[in-house]
């Protein structure tokens, strides 16, 4: 603690503490001395009851002596302040830090936590009255009232008053970067004032350097810890859905809690409403799945919210979901080659696959078919997965295996040669994965056999490529060889012309949906993909009519759902004359 005066001139006052003394010395009388002997008696008696009287005329004497310099004192002006205070004259800033992040709006009594800390800050101003003051929010993008601190206190009086906590985290950082900044361009006394709740997850690891020139007050509005159930996530799957395609919205939601919660999750999709009754263990989490079906393009406003508790920030969760009308489809193909064919047969049969075939278009396509893939740049295909487009390659037969193992980032077998191509006249039958994803589309039998027909041609891939992590064959080729039928022959059934060499089961028209696909003359040894860039799922998965909408477009990359589509036609099968594809 310090004293000071502001009228250090008038110290002077204090010889008159002096005066006392000097009367008490001239006021001694020297009287004449006479001797007798009853005054002797007298004498003798003072002197032995003096020792009693001395003290009281000492403590007289230190009270006038006292009562003097409080007089002087006085006259003075007296300031008691602490180190911390501003000396007198000396010009004061103070800025005021204040958190409104999510955690400010719990209930605390009759109003919220940030209701509290406002109220402090306006009462810290009022008090102390700096020359020059700032306020700071603490938010996920914290700002100042002012560029610089101002004189202007009741401006920051009045926005205190009109303020609201926001749903969201606070960058404490960039908040306390600001406040040094502004302090630091400033002199005379610097105060920094941060009122907050101080919660444990936010300012745990938090530890700022502050000048030690600059006086540091914290004031903690927290006085309870009620409980608090939030809605931590909010995933659209897939992120970009096409109109009628079912969009799943993964919601998870977290007791912060010693106890157990049973509360309502409720989900509003452009004002769709769903609800899920669902039950959190304490300190635990829980997640739920909500099924939508957009039916507009366009942005789609979609929240998930739980019923209200101590803390209403962390209540609800918001997204915005770009639904589009069509997807994009890229093809890199020899000129008039089946591939090419029958896939711009497909983008016309179905309205919601679009072919990129603009080369001013420069958007992003969502799958990239490339037939007779030579080996070339394996790396910018790896570029072109990680940005989000699912790859469908078909190698040629001279592609080396070392570009293959690269584009899927696995270790290079120096064994490896060129990609190996068997022709059969007979051809191969195919025993598909009944586990692998891609299956479990035809297990039922509703949509018929991928693979029951003959494949005169594959590509031989060696049995290490398909064990390798994240790499699954979607079906293996049979050892033995199928023996030419011994006829061969057209056969007219109603109005469609059927080529009756070496098919099955051609007794009704045979679309892919009516189970009768065909095959022309193609065979593979092994589809495989890799679990990091898309899988070889785009034929195999192209339709779900049980489910009336299209199976996904590849995994991990993007997920795609289609509205069935009841055309078709006979070039729907694996292939047309060349080998299935491998899926990267």
């Amino acid at each position: 603690m310090l004293v000071l005066f502001h009228y250090p001139a008038l110290l002077g006052l204090l010889a008159l503490a002096g005066l006392p003394v000097l009367v008490h010395l001239l006021s001694r009388a020297r009287p004449p001395v006479y001797r007798f002997s009853n005054v002797e008696f007298l004498r003798r008696v003072l002197r032995s009851t003096a020792r009693i009287r001395r003290p009281k005329d000492w403590l007289l004497l230190a009270l006038r002596t006292l009562a003097l310099c409080a007089l002087a004192a006085a006259f003075s002006w007296p300031v008691l302040i602490s180190k911390s205070a501003a000396l007198p004259g000396e010009k004061s800033t103070v800025i005021l830090l204040i958190d409104r992040s999510a955690s400010m709006a719990a209930r605390e009594g009759a109003g919220s936590r940030f209701d509290s800390a406002c109220a402090q800050a306006t009462r810290f101003l009022e008090q102390s009255k700096p020359d020059n003051a700032n306020l700071i929010w603490i938010d996920a993008e914290p700002d100042a009232a002012f560029p610089e601190p101002a004189p202007n206190l009741d401006f920051l009086t009045d926005l205190l008053q009109q303020a609201r906590p926001v749903p969201e985290a606070g960058a404490l950082s960039a908040a306390f970067d600001l406040a040094l900044r502004q302090l630091a361009k400033v002199g005379g006394h610097r105060e920094l004032v941060v009122i907050s709740d101080f919660q444990a997850t936010a300012w745990r690891d938090f530890a700022p350097r502050l000048p030690a020139n600059i006086v540091v007050r914290a004031q903690c509005v927290a006085t309870t810890t009620p409980p608090n159930v939030a809605v931590s996530r909010l995933i659209p799957q897939p992120a970009e859905p096409v109109v009628g395609q079912d969009l799943t919205l993964l919601t998870r939601v977290e007791n912060f809690s010693a106890e157990p919660v049973r509360t309502q999750l409720t989900l509003d999709a452009d004002g769709a409403r769903q609800s899920q009754a669902i039950d959190i263990p304490a300190w635990g989490e829980a997640e739920s799945a909500f099924v939508i079906r957009p039916a507009n393009p366009g942005p789609m406003a979609i929240t998930a919210s739980i019923e209200p508790d101590g803390f209403p920030g962390d209540d609800a969760r918001h997204t915005v979901v770009q639904v589009r009308d069509s997807l994009r489809l890229a093809l890199t193909a020899p000129p008039a080659s089946a591939d090419g064919r029958i896939l711009g047969k497909l983008a016309t049969s179905l309205k919601w696959l679009e072919l990129a075939g603009d080369p001013a278009d420069v958007r992003p396509a969502d799958f990239h078919f490339i037939s007779g893939w030579s080996g070339a740049t394996p790396a910018e295909l790896r570029k072109l997965a990680l940005a989000g487009t699912t790859l469908i390659v078909r190698p040629a037969a001279a592609c080396p295996l070392a570009a293959i193992r690269d584009l899927l980032k696995l270790p290079v077998d120096p064994a490896d040669g060129p990609l190996a191509l068997d022709a059969s006249p007979s051809g191969w039958t195919a025993t598909p994965d009944e586990a692998h994803a891609a299956n479990q589309l035809f297990r039922s039998g509703d949509f018929g056999n991928p693979f029951a027909g003959t494949f005169r041609e594959r590509l031989h891939l060696p049995a290490s490529l398909a064990s390798q992590p994240g790499i699954r064959p979607i079906a293996h080729f049979a050892v033995q060889k199928i023996n030419q039928s011994d006829k061969i022959r057209n056969r007219s059934i109603g109005r469609l012309l059927i080529n009756a060499d070496r098919l099955v089961d051609l007794l009704n028209n045979a679309f892919m949906h009516d189970n009768d696909p065909i095959r022309h003359r193609h065979g593979f040894r092994l589809v495989m993909g890799n679990i990091n860039y898309g899988q070889a799922q785009f034929f195999l998965q192209l339709f779900d009519f049980k489910a009336h909408a299209f199976a996904q477009f590849g995994v991990q990359i993007r997920k795609r759902f289609i509205q069935e589509q009841q055309t078709g036609f006979s070039d729907q099968g694996p292939g047309e004359s060349h080998p299935l594809l491998l899926s990267a």
